[in-house]
Formats: C-alpha cells, structure tokens, sequence
C-alpha cells in the first residue's frame, strides 16, 4: 500500500502519492477509479535504482566548530 511504501521509504503518504503521479513509482490501482492502490516491492526497488544517490556526512562531520560570539551573553 501507500502507506507501506511512505513507510519503507521514510517519506510522507503524499510524497508517495507524488511519485506515482510523475511516473516515478508504479502503482496499480484495483477495483476501478476509486480502489486501492497498490505497489509491488519490485516497483519500489526499480525506483530506488532509477533515483540519484547522494551521501549524506555524518552528524560530526557536518557540524562545523562552534564560535564563541563576544557581543552574545547566555
């Protein structure tokens, strides 16, 4: 369903719904105009593949080192 694939891809339901509507992710819709949508695992795994990668640093390699400012008192 929608919401296992939001779910599994830690994205919100409209996100999903999103992707369906550009092509991105292929959902098959059952009983007619309003069914329900459903998406194989190997849908979600060839979208996976087709997106782009990009890394993400960890936490303490994005944190930069804290500057004291002299006009701030806490």
């Amino acid at each position: 369903t929608v919401r296992d694939v939001a779910e599994r891809l830690q994205l919100s339901i409209a996100s999903v719904y999103v992707m369906i509507r550009q092509g991105t992710l292929i959902a098959h819709r059952l009983g007619g105009r309003k069914g329900a949508i459903r998406i194989r695992p190997e849908d979600v795994d060839s979208c996976l593949d087709t997106t782009e990668r990009i890394h993400v640093p960890s936490k303490s390699a994005r944190s930069s080192p804290r500057v004291k400012l002299k006009h701030i008192r806490l």
